[in-house]
């Protein structure tokens, strides 16, 4: 088994929600709530969910561009949260992040040559910086005498493009993809994930994979953990999420993936309901209010992460017999 590169344990953020009147009681909106996962070197995991979920404040913290309210994120073994300035800025050599809107995520003012060479400026490897950015540029499919363009005169995709070469330039292992292709067209989607891939392979890159769609995590994703209202609710290799999913929310959520065979249509039930507030999530298991299998304990206690079968973890009670385990595969 490969070795553990990032480990998040029991992590939380919670952002306070503005008071109506002094006396009020302060409450939080509870993006994260509790969620601990692995990734190994190499591979790419998928995390995926509804919109609001809390995919991306996840992301986000693995960054550090957000700090959590509680929990540890471990990478190579040291949490992010307790190291020294020059640790944390080695760190970010490591940690890269592709986000997910092409147009609000470049500078409109600089052009694409200095947008892709600035994290190696900022971290001191002017010498030969060109010369890098130009080879980067190569391998997203940019043509060399783009480097002098503006923002404004690419397509969606040439932008995003110039995010994964930003994102490369330092030479990381590990990148943090918050939904990359869902501002694209799919023709586009097509072309971006499929670079990825090459590059992944190139030079040695593990992946976060954030998205909504299950289609395109099913053909770049090795594992895939399915997110709802702030917990993570069940964890697999993708091949057993896709053709055997435990959890409720997983089943709605495949049978809602658009069928490719109109006359042989899948049977499903759609998912009942509005997600809840996380502001006042449901007591017990957050999904009851939704599942079409509730039981009176789900309205009361909340289940906790069992293996009912090797490496597949789920959060359910329809599996309370299974052995609780602790998410370290």
């Amino acid at each position: 088994m490969k070795r553990v590169l990032l480990e998040v344990k029991n992590l939380k953020k919670y952002f306070p929600v503005k008071k109506d009147t002094y006396l009020e009681k302060q409450r939080y909106l509870k993006a994260v709530d509790g969620i601990s996962f692995t990734i190994h070197e190499g591979e790419t995991l998928g995390l995926v969910g509804e919109s609001g979920c809390g995919k991306s404040t996840t992301g986000k913290m693995l960054v550090k561009l957000l700090n959590p309210t509680a929990g540890t994120v471990s990478y190579e073994g040291k949490n992010i949260f307790s190291l020294s300035v020059q640790e944390s800025k080695n760190l970010k050599r490591q940690v890269q992040m592709i986000f997910q809107d092409p147009y609000s995520s470049l500078d409109p003012r600089q052009r694409a040559g200095k947008i892709i060479m600035e994290p190696l400026v900022v971290h001191g490897q002017k010498e030969g910086a060109k010369e890098r950015v130009l080879s980067l540029m190569d391998d997203v499919g940019l043509l060399r005498e783009y480097f002098d363009r503006y923002p404004h005169e690419f397509s969606g995709g040439q932008r995003q493009r110039i995010g994964v070469a930003r994102a490369l330039a330092l030479n990381p292992s590990l990148i943090i993809c918050d939904e990359p292709v869902s501002a694209l067209d799919v023709s586009i989607q097509a072309q971006i994930v499929n670079l990825m891939q090459d590059l992944q392979d190139k030079y040695h890159l593990t992946y976060l994979f954030i998205s909504h769609d299950l289609r395109i995590v099913k053909h770049i994703c090795d594992r895939i953990a399915v997110m709802y209202l702030g917990r993570i609710v069940e964890l697999a290799d993708k091949q057993a999420i896709f053709d055997s999913p435990l959890h409720p929310y997983t089943q709605a959520l495949l049978s809602s993936i658009p069928d490719s065979d109109p006359e042989h249509p899948r049977e499903s039930e759609p998912i009942k309901g509005d997600v809840a507030s996380p502001i006042d999530p449901p007591s017990g298991c957050h999904f009851h209010p939704r599942c079409p299998k509730c039981l009176d304990i789900c309205t009361k206690k909340a289940p906790m992460m069992v293996e009912p079968v090797q490496g597949h973890f789920v959060e359910c009670h329809l599996f309370a017999d299974a052995p609780a385990r602790e998410i370290k595969e």
